[in-house]
């Protein structure tokens, strides 16, 4: 009976980040190449997702969008380096996705968000916030510092 009760707990504890777009795995080593997504739980108010833009901040050196089956990807440039990946396609509200980037770390140990907007149609869910309590929070990323030197993630 214990077992039980904790099993539900715990399962309520996790549904509110259900609720949020979020960054799988959530940590990396300084300086790594990451591959790491945007998890997006569910679609806007029984909505399916239309697009997910996500901007990127400038002390990634490099970042690349997965393709997946269905979606189309745009990325946007200011002077070589990116600054926004945009997938459009349609996924049902009672589906999950994960949109994947392959990204080259900063070299220190830091906190980097990724300002996301959830578009559903003719709604969006902008999950923007840099506050972590927020209701609306970024996804975010922490940064550790490297275990192997200069050549981590290589």
């Amino acid at each position: 009976m214990r077992k039980l009760i904790l099993a539900a707990s715990l399962a309520l504890l996790a549904t509110p980040a259900l609720a949020h777009v979020v960054m799988v795995p959530n940590t990396a080593e300084a300086g790594s190449y990451f591959s790491g997504a945007l998890r997006v739980g569910h679609g806007c108010q029984g909505a399916a997702t239309t697009a997910i833009r996500v901007e990127i901040e400038p002390q990634i050196a490099s970042a690349r969008p997965k393709p997946i089956p269905g979606w189309k990807h745009a990325i946007e440039t200011k002077d070589g380096r990116v600054v926004a990946v945009t997938w459009r396609g349609r996924l049902s509200d009672s589906e999950f996705q994960d949109f994947e980037l392959l990204m080259k770390l900063p070299g220190e140990d830091m906190t980097l968000v990724f300002p996301t907007v959830q578009t559903c149609g003719k709604t969006q869910a902008r999950w923007t916030d840099t506050e972590p309590t927020s209701s609306t929070p970024a996804p975010r990323l922490e940064i550790l510092p490297a275990k192997g030197g200069s050549h981590a993630g290589h």
